[in-house]
């Protein structure tokens, strides 16, 4: 089976929100990019909210949620997962990232999605 190891938290000292994802797909990965298949919603319906084209470098994105206040991590740190379907994730295999902990060091962030 495919063992897969999410991205480090997109945070900083000034984010409110935190947006929690699952665990990036095999196109995500590949591209070292959260949300990196070009059908994923996600950067398009986070460019009407926040304003950051979602076509820019990823580095422009990234700089957009900072701007907005907006953290970004996923919830299962490493899992198995064949494919990138999210009902695939072997649960038994599942070692959640540390949210609790990321909380606790971002008191700043005040919700979570």
């Amino acid at each position: 089976m495919s063992r897969v190891q999410s991205f480090a938290a997109i945070v900083d000292d000034h984010s409110e929100v935190l947006i929690l994802g699952s665990m990036p797909g095999v196109a995500s990965l590949t591209a070292n990019a959260s949300y990196a298949h070009p059908r994923n919603s996600f950067w398009p319906i986070l460019a009407d909210v926040i304003g950051v084209d979602a076509s820019a470098p990823r580095a422009e994105r990234i700089a957009g949620l900072h701007r907005a206040r907006l953290a970004l991590w996923d919830v299962a740190g490493v899992c198995v997962r064949p494919g990138s379907l999210d009902a695939d994730i072997d649960d038994d295999s599942v070692i959640p990232d540390d949210v609790a902990g990321l909380l606790r060091a971002h008191p700043t962030i005040h919700r979570v999605c």
